[in-house]
């Protein structure tokens, strides 16, 4: 663990660039979209980093585990809006596998990160 911040944290640099990306994806998608899907995949992406720096900013075990579990449902949403995405024909094959691959890594490094938290007791 050993880092001095959050931002020392390999799962909070993914989880940002994958926000960044969400962002830049979103922005894209036709104008109808901006005021529903877009906004809820942003809200969604934006708030996986936001949960992993609040989760390490607090004390106890329960507590961080409490924001890291939130940033896990927050990537399980962010996986339903994306297939909803392409179903709606809003991204191209190209896009979405680019996404879930990046959101894939993020949840595969978050999940190993709490595992190493609940493993340290």
């Amino acid at each position: 663990m050993g880092s001095k911040n959050y931002h020392d944290l390999i799962v909070y640099e993914k989880a940002d660039q994958l926000a960044y990306l969400v962002y830049s994806i979103a922005s894209h998608l036709p104008k109808p979209e901006h005021m529903s899907l877009a906004s809820q995949m942003k809200r969604t992406a934006i708030s996986i980093p936001a949960n992993i720096a609040e989760g390490y900013a607090r004390e106890g075990e329960k507590d961080k585990l409490r924001f890291y579990n939130i940033a896990q449902g927050s990537l399980a949403k962010l996986e339903y809006f994306t297939e909803f995405s392409l179903k709606l024909r809003l991204l191209n094959k190209r896009t979405y596998q680019h996404l879930t691959e990046q959101r894939d890594e993020v949840e595969r490094l978050l999940y190993g990160y709490i595992k190493s938290i609940k493993n340290k007791t």
